[in-house]
């Protein structure tokens, strides 16, 4: 799977995403990736936010690019530039 700002860009416009849409984000297994969704529930359940019990783990997009340390700015204007 080939990472690419273009490829990023798409998957930050769904406002919730799974274990494979934040494989698509950045190089990381898919335990790491788990990992990160479940500590994003497990803080938002703490901080008694909202969140979704569905059988596919999701977590709010903005709160994963928060998590990984990325800019929804940057990406889009990168895949812009890209094109």
């Amino acid at each position: 799977m080939q990472i690419t700002y273009k490829s990023q860009a798409e998957v930050i416009e769904k406002p919730y995403l799974s274990i494979s849409d934040v494989r698509q984000l950045v190089p990381i297994g898919y335990h790491q990736a788990r990992k990160i969704i479940t500590e994003i529930r497990a803080e938002q359940e703490r901080e008694n936010k909202p969140t979704f019990k569905t059988k596919c783990l999701l977590a709010p997009t903005g709160e994963v690019l928060k998590k990984l340390g990325l800019s929804a700015t940057n990406i889009r204007k990168q895949a812009r530039e890209c094109l």
